[in-house]
């Protein structure tokens, strides 16, 4: 779900998206 939000901001809402990436390596970093 959280790989689709970043991919749906990359493709037309940058804002939302960088939100959803910092979460996202957020997470994935640990």
């Amino acid at each position: 779900m959280i790989e689709k939000t970043v991919f749906y901001g990359f493709g037309g809402q940058g804002i939302i998206s960088l939100g959803q990436i910092w979460a996202y390596c957020g997470m994935k970093e640990g």
